[in-house]
């Protein structure tokens, strides 16, 4: 049983071990040839994955490591041109592995991959989800197939998965209501199904000083529904569910 649990988890992506990043169309390395000056050191990697290295032409670099790489390059000199040469490549500019990131996050768009990089990272590099238009479901895809993640787990273990250059990562905007009056945190929060009035206060902070908890309504549609929190709080009405696109307002007290 633990074995097939293990299985599970790795081809999920949970549980792969972080790999060096691979290079790629739009990179761009640093190439020393210790003790050699050929005139330049800079070279972006083609859309063919190759750079065009003097003296040697074109050298495939596509999918390799800085250290793979720099056996590659070597192993070109060598031919007929230099012996034992010490060849050194650093990734100066990461271009090639990109995450389409979308939905509910403060910035969404293409984000570009400098190493490996957990989902958890992805989302904290956007800003974090937005708070009442996500789902709470973040969705992966990659090459076809959709891993499904738990917003609210990324802390956690499923925060470790780890995205690959190509991968189309949607925070899942979802459905909303949304607190207005006298509360600590107005706007749209996340619905979910079976959220109660008084739940929905406390995700907004609870009221301030000057709420009227025994005067809150629940606007739907063209329907005003009075609510009285007050008594809801303390166990003596029955707590009212809510529906996506409700607002609950919490009016000041009369002074």
């Amino acid at each position: 049983m633990f074995g097939l649990l293990l299985l599970l988890f790795v081809s999920l992506g949970f549980a792969e071990a972080p790999a060096e990043y691979q290079l790629g169309p739009g990179d761009e390395v640093h190439v020393i040839v210790h003790g050699h000056d050929f005139g330049r050191d800079t070279f972006v990697v083609g859309s063919d994955g190759t750079i065009s290295f003097p003296y040697v032409g074109l050298v495939d670099l596509k999918g390799l490591t800085a250290v793979a790489a720099e056996r590659t390059l070597r192993d070109a000199l060598m031919k007929g041109y230099l012996v034992d040469p010490q060849v050194s490549i650093r990734i100066k500019e990461h271009g090639s592995q990109r995450v389409d990131l979308l939905g509910a996050v403060a910035k969404p768009g293409v984000i570009t991959l400098s190493g490996p990089t957990t989902i958890r990272a992805l989302v904290t590099e956007a800003g974090g989800a937005v708070q009442g238009k996500a789902s709470g479901a973040i969705l992966v895809n990659r090459d076809g197939h959709t891993t499904r993640l738990m917003l609210a787990n990324i802390e956690g273990p499923e925060g470790d998965f780890l995205v690959h250059g190509g991968d189309v990562v949607d925070v899942e905007l979802g459905m909303a209501i949304y607190m207005a009056g006298e509360v600590a945190n107005p706007g749209a929060i996340a619905f979910s199904q079976g959220i109660t009035a008084s739940q929905a206060l406390l995700q907004a902070g609870g009221h301030t000083d000057f709420g009227r908890l025994s005067g809150a309504y629940v606007v739907r549609g063209e329907e005003r529904i009075h609510v009285n929190l007050k008594r809801i709080l303390k166990g003596k009405e029955a707590d009212m569910q809510l529906q996506p696109g409700d607002r609950v307002v919490i009016p000041v007290s009369a002074l």
